[in-house]
């Protein structure tokens, strides 16, 4: 499938599907200075292949829509650590998430985004997490149902919301509330925003056992799902 690298739609977002177990991204030497300093303060194995090769995957996308080496392509970083484009004149914005072998590179231009996948663990307690992290209305909606998913796609719709605005991962749990609506959809209240801010997201089995979310700052999204090999 041809890839519009333009983005020339608002509610445009394309999502790279990454397989970490892939050794073509095993290219150190295109990372910067900073990044091998992260990648060297790693000190377990498999952590470090993924944050190697979940850097290096991102890089090669981006260059593709900015039309430039993978290697030249700086970053910035806001108070909380959310990672942004530091080349001039770039309007891309990209978040990325990563589970087990499993990663996702999601982009658009001129919105924010985020973008989250968790793995569904058989038999955890996510009813102690749920009581911790949750609100009350989250509970009651999730004693109400016996599909432990519904706790997983909860999480990954407030995470993603929480990496869009570029917060914190505690500050913004209890800012963000999802509610059930008739057709069993799950929809985002942001208690502390204007009203009229406009977010959309998709949510999906992203493969057997895992559940993701991308969410836009944007009253539409279009998503193109694709693979980097």
């Amino acid at each position: 499938m041809a890839v519009n690298y333009d983005l020339d739609s608002p509610g445009n977002v394309h999502l790279w599907s990454v397989s970490l177990d892939v050794a073509s991204n095993n290219l150190p030497e295109i990372l910067s200075t900073d990044e091998l300093l992260r990648l060297g303060r790693i000190s377990h194995v498999s952590a470090r292949q993924a944050f190697l090769r979940s850097r290096v995957a991102t890089r090669r996308v981006l260059a593709k829509y900015m039309s430039c080496p993978a290697e030249k392509i700086s970053f910035s970083y806001n108070p909380n650590g959310k990672p942004g484009i530091g080349n001039e004149s770039q309007t891309l914005d990209f978040n990325v998430t990563h589970s087990g072998q499993h990663c996702i590179i999601a982009v658009t231009r001129g919105r924010q985004l985020g973008v989250d996948i968790e793995p569904v663990r058989p038999g955890r307690d996510y009813q102690a997490l749920a009581r911790r992290f949750f609100t009350p209305a989250e509970n009651n909606l999730l004693s109400s149902s016996s599909d432990e998913t519904v706790f997983y796609r909860i999480w990954t719709l407030k995470e993603a919301h929480i990496k869009a605005r570029g917060l914190k991962l505690l500050d913004g749990l209890d800012r963000f509330e999802c509610q059930q609506e008739r057709d069993g959809e799950l929809v985002v209240i942001d208690r502390s925003a204007n009203q009229d801010e406009r977010w959309t997201h998709s949510q999906w089995e992203y493969a057997s056992g895992y559940e993701a979310a991308v969410v836009i700052a944007c009253d539409y999204i279009e998503m193109q799902i694709y693979r980097l090999d």
